[in-house]
């Protein structure tokens, strides 16, 4: 009636009388090696009596079962960590393996087979003695049907001296793999300046995603991080691909320099832990200049714009982008700026009295621009025609003046005394003696002095 441990097994006897006796496993994490259905041998074999030279007796278990492999098997265990997502389409599992086994020479196992379902096989490991939990990385060869996730099982088990045993089914079901990472081209960003950034996404992004995407289950959500290198500047809280994509320009003026590089990081995940990640650079642009125009001048048709760089942009050869409203086309070309980062364009082919825009750009050398700047000029009337000695007739102190007034114009005459006159040469009183208005203002008021 006594129970021995041997190789794991337990030895029972099946009869009062002690005659016949059974190996059974010795706990639920083994199983027979030749019916992985069962866990004992019935009627393994007989205790006999046997005499010694002391006169004495001993009992002698004597083997009768026919079964080669009548001996246990330890069966592994595939267990579910919290998350089964580490990374793009990839998984992990862990399998363990009792830890009371016996890793003698002669029980030692070698390697463990995991398949999915299927039986498709997905990792093979290496046991080493001593060693109970092993990780099984899965990674899938693409995301189809991967919101569907895997199950698994180990179904071989492999022994140094004994060979292969194939395990009864205890499948494990929900592993998922990590939603790939946004493919290249899943968007393009460029700033303006340093601001506003604009991202544009690719217009099937939403509908590739939502093939892999299933409702409570399997949904993918990307948390979006402005970074400088290493550095973290702004990260956002996750966001359905729909949501993500919807946003298509941010402000981030606070955190963004002018000609400075940057990284847009799109970090995807679920429920079931990390995906991929993909990875966007761009650039930000020169700060906007700032313009001032020339005063007008006696020609109508004339004018002249002063471009001034923002103190962060580098002078020199500098590519412009510029235009002036209804008048020119929009011309991108390299001017050279000078020392204080001044360029002037000049205009000489006006219309008078005509209100144009001038709007300007700069570029970087890969062609980013700065925000425009803009300015709004009006031009003056034409230079009247000149009053020659003939228009003017004096008579008794007072002067008559003819001349051809133009629609629209309002003419200011003035007039001015001769002060003196040396050689040939006259002077004359340096402010006007009488200034005349004409059309007159509609209350009838007038200055005039006469002389």
């Amino acid at each position: 009636g006594a129970d021995y441990t041997m190789a794991k097994a337990v030895v029972s006897t099946q009869s009062t009388g002690g005659e016949h006796v059974d190996i059974s496993c010795s706990g639920a994490d083994y199983t027979m090696a030749f019916d992985t259905a069962k866990s004992k041998i019935e009627e393994y074999g007989e205790c006999k009596l046997q005499a010694t030279d002391d006169a004495s007796k001993k009992v002698l278990l004597e083997k009768t079962s026919t079964e080669a492999e009548g001996y246990c098997v330890a069966v592994p265990t595939v267990v579910k960590p919290a998350k089964t997502s580490v990374g793009p389409l990839k998984m992990t599992a862990s399998v363990t393996l009792p830890a009371d086994r016996d890793d003698t020479d002669a029980w030692k196992i070698s390697e463990l087979v995991v398949v999915r379902e299927g039986d498709a096989e997905v990792c093979k490991i290496t046991v080493v003695a001593g060693t109970d939990s092993y990780d099984c990385e899965i990674t899938l060869s693409d995301a189809t049907n991967i919101q569907a996730g895997v199950t698994l099982r180990v179904k071989e088990i492999k022994y140094d001296t004994k060979g292969s045993v194939t395990l009864p089914v205890k499948s494990v079901e929900g592993f998922y793999a990590g939603p790939p990472a946004l493919g290249t081209g899943a968007v393009t960003i460029s700033a303006v300046g340093k601001s506003p950034v604009l991202l544009t996404w690719g217009g099937t992004l939403a509908a590739d995603v939502a093939k892999y995407t299933e409702a409570g289950k399997y949904e993918p959500v990307y948390v979006l991080t402005l970074k400088k290198s290493t550095e973290t500047l702004k990260t956002y809280e996750a966001k359905s691909i729909t949501d993500l994509v919807a946003t298509t320009s941010y402000d981030w003026s606070a955190e963004l320099e002018f000609l400075s590089g940057y990284t847009v990081e799109i970090a995807a995940s679920t429920s079931h832990g990390p995906g991929g990640k993909s990875s966007t650079s761009f650039k930000t642009g020169n700060d906007k200049a700032t313009l001032t125009v020339s005063d007008v001048k006696v020609s109508s048709t004339s004018r002249s714009v002063t471009i001034t760089l923002a103190a962060s942009s580098v002078g020199g050869a500098t590519k412009i982008k510029h235009q002036l409203s209804g008048k020119t086309a929009e011309v991108t070309e390299v001017k050279t700026f000078n020392e204080d980062k001044q360029y002037t364009i000049e205009f000489d082919d006006l219309t008078p009295l005509n209100s144009y825009t001038f709007t300007v750009m700069v570029l970087t050398d890969d062609g980013i621009p700065s925000q425009p700047a803009s300015i709004t000029f009006n031009q003056g009337p034409t230079k009247p025609k000149a009053i020659n000695t003939g228009d003017i007739a004096l008579t008794d102190g007072t002067a008559a003046i003819s001349f051809e007034p133009a629609a629209g114009f309002t003419y200011r005459i003035k007039v001015y005394k001769k002060i003196s006159e040396v050689d040939g040469v006259k002077t004359w009183s340096t402010d006007p003696v009488a200034t005349y208005v004409y059309p007159e203002p509609a209350d009838g008021a007038r200055r005039r002095r006469d002389t």
